[in-house]
């Protein structure tokens, strides 16, 4: 049987993407803006696509372009291509499973606070990855192979990895009501040690002590949001993991957050197209949206 030829057209494929920039912003600077091109560029190609088609797609008046019918009809044509073209784009999660073994390391309180209540639609989604969640204070070697892809608070240094900022969180003291009600004085806080006590979450409760000793040390910031829930102290944390703990309530209500911090995504440059860290990258994104809208409260 012989094979159907390929399709031949007067146009190039992606002019019917700058057909929709303008036919959705109704803007030649606005459709430029969007796909990163000079107004001259989408103006002389808007033009070829009428010139390959044998029409005039778009009136063009000091209001903008507006669709003809021609135009109508073209762009409802055009948009079937889009959603072909997303399609295909979308093949390698959809029809070819991703499969083998996966490290991903992240603080273990992001793995408590959002990968592990999410693992079960990662499992469904790529059942074919073998997962190991590794949760760690301690930045694992991922240019050295100790794992495959990271959450991590700072963005790395270096040609070897690859990072993309995935959330903002914002950081407040928080204490008990009671705590608020029975103490008298300077604020006891509560502060990190170890690891945790080089991170800037450290250095505020450093600045807020002014000089005083802690209340009481911890080495996660697991451990500190449990004693600050417990009424031991006031305690700087993220604003998801204290949302996690009903009796802990912000110090200053009114106040804006002490501090925020940057989550990364974080690959090594080699495995940054590897199917296995693409979908771990897709589930980071899943699985941190109820920790951004609890950020955002």
């Amino acid at each position: 049987m012989q094979a159907e030829p390929i399709a031949r057209v007067p146009f190039r494929w992606d002019d019917l993407a700058l057909f929709l920039a303008v036919a959705r912003t109704r803007s030649l600077a606005d459709a430029a803006a969007a796909l990163g091109v000079d107004t001259a560029t989408v103006s002389r190609r808007l033009a070829g696509l009428e010139r390959a088609l044998g029409a005039a797609l778009v009136r063009r008046g000091v209001g903008g372009p507006r669709l003809t019918p021609a135009g109508a009809a073209v762009q409802a044509r055009a948009e079937e291509v889009e959603r072909a073209v997303r399609a295909v784009a979308r093949w390698s999660a959809d029809d070819a499973q991703p499969s083998g073994p996966l490290r991903v390391t992240a603080p273990e309180e992001l793995v408590n606070l959002a990968l592990a209540p999410a693992l079960p639609r990662f499992r469904a989604r790529h059942p074919g990855i073998k997962l190991e969640l590794i949760g760690a204070a301690a930045n694992l070697d991922l240019a050295g192979g100790a794992a495959d892809v990271a959450l991590r608070m700072a963005r790395p240094r270096g040609a070897t990895l690859r990072a993309r900022a995935v959330a903002r969180i914002p950081y407040a003291a928080y204490c008990t009501d009671g705590y608020r009600r029975d103490h008298r004085g300077p604020h006891a806080y509560l502060a990190l040690d170890g690891a945790m006590a080089r991170t800037p979450e450290a250095r505020w409760t450093t600045r807020a002590l002014a000089g005083r000793p802690p209340e009481l040390r911890a080495t996660s910031l697991t451990a500190l949001a449990a004693a600050a829930a417990a009424g031991l102290g006031v305690a700087i944390l993220p604003t998801p993991l204290a949302a996690l703990h009903g009796a802990l309530r912000r110090l200053a209500p009114a106040a804006p957050p002490i501090g925020e911090r940057t989550l990364y995504a974080v690959v090594p440059a080699a495995l940054r197209r590897d199917p296995r860290v693409r979908a771990a990258l897709a589930w980071f994104d899943d699985a941190l949206a109820p920790l951004r809208a609890a950020a955002d409260r």
